[in-house]
């Protein structure tokens, strides 16, 4: 998740977009890492709802939505997160 934080200060020094990819690459992480060594990383389907909900409410909040805007797109977050490690290993 730093890596994608840090790699998205190359194209525009903002805190927002900081905060954005670096939520990004966590969610990446939670959601993929259970494939690559499932002994050492079991899959946490509750972890990854958390995450991609504040990574989809910290871009409606970055684009100026409404509240109730905000609380759709923080559902759709949850229910995308909580179904990735489901989907991830088709990725």
């Amino acid at each position: 998740g730093l890596l994608f934080g840090v790699l998205g200060l190359i194209g525009s020094l903002s805190v927002d977009h900081f905060l954005m990819r670096g939520g990004f690459g966590a969610f990446l992480g939670f959601a993929a890492l259970p494939y690559f060594d499932p002994e050492k990383w079991p899959a946490r389907p509750v972890m990854c709802a958390v995450i991609a909900s504040g990574a989809a409410v910290a871009l409606a909040i970055s684009r100026e939505q409404s509240l109730m805007t905000m609380i759709i797109i923080g559902g759709i977050g949850f229910a995308f997160g909580f179904l990735s490690p489901y989907f991830a290993k088709h990725l």
